[in-house]
């Protein structure tokens, strides 16, 4: 009986050491995860859009007197038919994903359509910087990395 209980002891510790070894892992993966996480972060800020330049978009728009004319509806609509031009870039390209050859063109829209993004969350009275990281914060919980990870799925399907 001394043997069994000492085999189930040691059953037991075995175990009991799986679990510990388990748990470390797991908390080293998230640690690596909250690292990444905060690389590509601090990369988004290094790329981000200075504050110079919101606050040269917002002169430019001063300058010409077009608050006037800016209105959320109407800048919903501008920002849409600017990502329309953005689109066209790529009509016709047929296999070729990247259009390498319109990268100019394809800039130049993409400006028009952050500069309108810009103008628009002014025009709302909203902080560019505070609603993208709150909708970051929101699609984190819709996508959580283990269930979406290399997934192109909606977060109604994962």
């Amino acid at each position: 009986m001394t043997e069994n209980r000492s085999d189930w002891e040691q059953e037991q510790e075995q175990e009991q050491e799986q679990e510990q070894e388990q748990e470390q892992e797991q908390e080293q993966e998230q640690e690596q995860e909250q690292e990444q996480e905060q690389e590509q972060e601090q990369d988004l800020v290094d790329r981000g859009i200075a504050p110079e330049t919101m606050a040269a978009v917002r002169k430019f728009v001063t300058e010409r007197n077009w608050d006037q004319f800016h209105n959320p509806k109407d800048m919903a609509i501008s920002l849409n038919l600017e990502a329309a031009e953005l689109l066209e870039v790529f009509q016709w390209s047929g296999t070729d994903l990247e259009v390498k050859g319109k990268r100019p063109q394809m800039a130049e829209e993409l400006a028009d359509v952050l500069m309108y993004c810009i103008m628009l969350s002014q025009v709302l009275g909203l902080d560019a910087d505070t609603i993208i990281r709150a909708k970051l914060v929101k699609n984190r919980q819709k996508y959580p990395v283990e269930k979406a990870y290399g997934s192109a799925k909606k977060y109604t399907e994962l």
